[in-house]
């Protein structure tokens, strides 16, 4: 029996670990992207990049949630008579996975209408080395892009959520395990950074400086 156990956790693992790295990759690919984002003089080709890696982000979930069959019983409720394990399938699981392809397609058309006007103000600007925007506009375009980033991380939480809470077997448990460590991972550079910064901030009375103006 563990023996079955170890073959079924060894196929899963080579089915899901490929597809795990693919979002990794594209997680590191919009860390990098979004710290370089307050560069106003790379916004435009940034926002470009951004709105490539948001299609890929949405068609890799769609096709993930699409292409497992088992999955897509647990969703949908698409069993047959004789099916096991259909105590998984929940009903409002398709309403949470048409807000995330409602939402994806509709950042998509939002970051078309961004890129847009960013190509008409290249246009009408009398020199292409200017880049500074206007207080009122470079605000609009700040919050867009903290509220982006804002949905982006609640939409790879979500996504993962509902694949884990329909997935079975070693699938549901290798899921766990790699979203468990990653949480974890952030948990502690999260709390890590705090303690030092708060350490830093110490300096202050240990150095008799000034904390207010």
């Amino acid at each position: 029996m563990d023996s079955d156990k170890k073959i079924e956790l060894q196929k899963a693992a080579t089915t899901i670990f490929p597809t795990i790295f693919r979002y990794v990759v594209l997680l590191g690919l919009y860390v990098l992207v979004f710290l370089k984002l307050k560069k106003v003089s790379l916004q435009f080709i940034l926002f470009i990049i951004v709105f490539i890696l948001n299609v890929f982000t949405f068609v890799f979930i769609v096709r993930d949630m699409s292409v497992t069959k088992q999955l897509m019983k647990n969703i949908y409720g698409l069993y047959k008579p004789g099916d096991e394990n259909t105590s998984y399938y929940n009903p409002y699981a398709k309403f949470f996975v048409l807000i995330i392809i409602l939402t994806g397609l509709l950042f998509i058309c939002t970051l078309s209408i961004i890129l847009a006007v960013f190509d008409y103000g290249k246009k009408k600007t009398k020199s292409f080395t200017t880049f500074t925007m206007t207080p009122e506009n470079n605000d609009l375009i700040t919050k867009f892009r903290d509220t982006f980033r804002t949905y982006m991380v609640y939409l790879c939480i979500f996504s993962f959520y509902i694949i884990q809470s329909h997935s079975e077997g070693p699938t549901r448990q290798i899921l766990f395990n790699v979203g468990g460590a990653l949480l974890s991972v952030v948990l502690l550079a999260t709390s890590i950074y705090c303690c030092v910064a708060a350490v830093r901030f110490l300096k202050i009375k240990q150095y008799h400086k000034q904390l207010y103006q």
